[in-house]
């Protein structure tokens, strides 16, 4: 009997219910998730008991206490192994998880995906992806100048616009003119999504008017 086929039908034996997180880990995978190998073994393995074995609460459960497992890695693996494990268990669980994975898509975070094409993705730009509040202010000029392109010929719906603002409000709030005078020459980007910096006693502010 291989090794699957003796994991399965040890898998079989075992009564989940009622077991937390830490249970099912215990009871289902005898390593550490400490390695990319492992973590992506207990994904599979998590991945076949959410069809009969655990229920959707547990299923829940079990994707936080993976990825905190993943986030404990950070500083012995690449950022972007930490990036391709959290992929790997949102493609095989996320949809379980409803209440804490289904989050709003950053709109903003797609233009910053455009502004950088695959052989100028440093590891500074998988910190973004893993946390956007890594972004630094070149990164947020570089994305703002792509979609000022972008605005010349499409045009942005409202949440686009909402995504994109709180990143320009980020950025001119640091008070720096070197990045203000730039975003301010972007004439697609202020007109796309409807906004004027301006100076009030010193301080630099975005405004939003209706066109």
């Amino acid at each position: 009997m291989d090794k699957n086929r003796i994991e399965n039908s040890h898998d079989e034996m075992i009564n989940f219910e009622g077991m937390d997180a830490k249970a099912i880990w215990e009871a289902s995978y005898h390593k550490e998730l400490n390695s990319k190998k492992h973590i992506l073994e207990y994904i599979d393995i998590t991945k076949m008991l959410s069809k009969e074995k655990i229920n959707s609460e547990q299923i829940q459960s079990v994707y936080v206490f993976t990825e905190e497992h993943i986030e404990v890695m950070k500083d012995a693996i690449k950022p972007n192994t930490i990036l391709y494990l959290k992929k790997e268990l949102n493609a095989k669980l996320g949809k379980f998880a409803v209440n804490k994975h289904k989050e709003q898509e950053n709109h903003f975070l797609k233009f910053f995906m455009e502004a950088y094409p695959k052989n100028k993705r440093y590891k500074e730009y998988t910190w973004v992806l893993m946390n956007s509040s890594k972004i630094n202010d070149d990164q947020i000029l570089q994305t703002l100048k792509c979609i000022n392109a972008w605005c010349f010929k499409n045009k942005l719906n409202s949440a686009e616009k909402k995504d994109i603002i709180e990143f320009v409000k980020k950025l001119v709030s640091k008070g720096n003119l070197k990045y203000i005078n730039q975003v301010r020459s972007l004439e697609g980007l202020t007109k796309g999504i409807g906004i004027k910096i301006i100076d009030l006693n010193g301080k630099f502010e975005v405004t939003q008017y209706k066109k």
